[in-house]
């Protein structure tokens, strides 16, 4: 099975990122949860902010992309926004593929006379 890749823009750079599996989407989802929640241990709210950045490195496809975005990140050129499109590069085929459903009629019949 070939993985399936898409171009997003960072920083007028194009990168190359590989769609995440739906185990991937749900990790992520739990460690921000982790991350967000403020009465949780602080040790594995570090732990969760680790992993979040694993998952995201692991989306870029070339290392000479990956090391740059680290580069960019350490000196504060990215926002969260930026970071976050590594996650929406593939919602686009999601949405295409949603075929509208025609009004459904609810209600009883007109009575017969």
């Amino acid at each position: 099975m070939t993985e399936k890749t898409a171009t997003v823009t960072i920083l007028d750079r194009p990168i190359k990122v590989r769609e995440y599996k739906d185990s991937q989407i749900m990790l992520l989802v739990s460690e921000a949860n982790t991350i967000k929640r403020t009465g949780a241990d602080p040790a594995r709210r570090m732990q969760g902010v680790d992993r979040v950045m694993r998952l995201l490195d692991s989306a870029v496809v070339d290392d000479d992309d990956r090391d740059w975005l680290v580069e960019q990140n350490i000196a504060g050129n990215l926002s969260m926004g930026d970071l976050t499109g590594l996650l929406s590069a593939f919602s686009q085929d999601a949405e295409e593929t949603v075929v509208p459903n025609r009004a459904v009629r609810r209600g009883r019949p007109p009575k017969q006379r």
